[in-house]
């Protein structure tokens, strides 16, 4: 047995220098792909600008929902606007996004160079990359830095905005600090990391997006602050308000929590327990996991959706109000201005 490990151990000693060297090989190589494509698409793309084209648009490659309903809205207004992701969420079906990188890098010869192939088809394709700080369609390289440098010397825009968790950064996360390290324990070790990639994104971008995200965000061109969007026809409700009062009719409760500490899911189950101890009927439907179908059939037959509690809201609730259900959420963060031209939009409508 001792014999055996030592064997393994010498093996992998040997190997570490050869894993390494092609890993250099490889980082070569394809950064210096990307950086001829970049080169060699300047022309057309002032040209393309010079006639005055619509830019073309690419998104991606984290695959929130929402990018995919931005894409959307562009190819309506006569853009030509794709997504491509690395994967899908449960939550999500794999025909909610246009194009993924491994369907891309399939049946092409330098199909090996991965990540940096892709980088390279996608700036003959586009003429603006909107990403996530997370990075853009190198970020799972060492050369993540690279992406950012090519769009430029392609004389293409970069714009940039933040989800959550790309800006996540203790000393920035206000109220929600404790419950980041609760729900994502490495959110510490990952703070430089993530810093260094917002610091770098943010002296390099075209243009930066800030919103109500909370995290570290050094700069901003522009704020819109809730980038959040929705398919109204997908949940559309069918306007009736429910009479369930918790005496004469049980009144359900539905809650989707993804990050459970992020969105107070425990002081809402105890809610509800106190609810249901004064006599009350009261069901409370924790959605964890589940299919976004599962959770909008949850939405459209439930009574009221309760959203987050600590700071925020999140797609969901605009899912929720969409499908015309009252949603519950914890709103005292906004600033005050903000948050009373909202009540005066909602007096507007009742």
């Amino acid at each position: 047995m001792r014999a055996r490990v030592k064997a393994l151990l010498w093996t992998a000693w040997c190997l570490a220098p050869v894993q390494a060297a092609l890993r250099l090989a490889l980082a070569v190589m394809g950064g210096s792909l990307v950086l001829a494509t970049a080169a060699a698409e300047r022309p057309p793309t002032w040209w393309r600008r010079r006639r005055g084209d619509k830019p073309r648009i690419a998104w991606g490659p984290v695959p929130l929902i929402n990018i995919a309903y931005w894409s959307g809205a562009l190819r309506r207004l006569g853009y030509e606007s794709r997504v491509l992701v690395t994967h899908h969420y449960p939550a999500f079906e794999r025909a909610s996004f246009d194009e993924y990188r491994d369907d891309l890098l399939a049946g092409r010869r330098l199909r090996w160079l991965g990540d940096y192939l892709v980088m390279s088809v996608m700036l003959r394709r586009a003429d603006v990359f909107v990403s996530f700080f997370d990075g853009g369609f190198l970020y799972q390289t060492p050369l993540w830095r690279l992406e950012a440098v090519a769009i430029r010397l392609a004389g293409k825009r970069l714009v940039v905005c933040p989800y959550g968790g790309d800006i996540a950064v203790p000393g920035y996360l206000g109220s929600l600090e404790a419950a980041f390290a609760a729900d994502y324990p490495a959110t510490v070790e990952r703070a430089p990391e993530v810093r260094r990639r917002v610091d770098w994104l943010c002296e390099r971008a075209d243009l930066v997006i800030g919103n109500l995200q909370i995290g570290y965000l050094p700069r901003h061109d522009v704020m819109w602050p809730q980038q959040l969007a929705v398919d109204t026809k997908l949940w559309a409700g069918d306007g009736a308000a429910s009479a369930a009062d918790g005496r004469s009719g049980e009144v359900a409760v539905v809650h989707a929590p993804n990050h459970r500490a992020i969105k107070g899911t425990a002081a809402l189950e105890d809610a509800v327990r106190r609810l249901q101890a004064e006599g009350l009927h009261v069901r409370l439907d924790v959605l964890q996991g589940r299919s976004s179908e599962e959770v909008r059939r949850a939405v459209l037959d439930g009574d009221i959706v309760a959203e987050q509690f600590i700071r925020g809201y999140g797609l969901f609730a605009i899912e929720s109000m969409s499908a015309g259900r009252p949603v519950v959420s914890n709103l005292n963060w906004m600033p005050e201005d903000l948050r009373a031209e909202l009540g005066e939009i909602g007096r507007a409508h009742v």
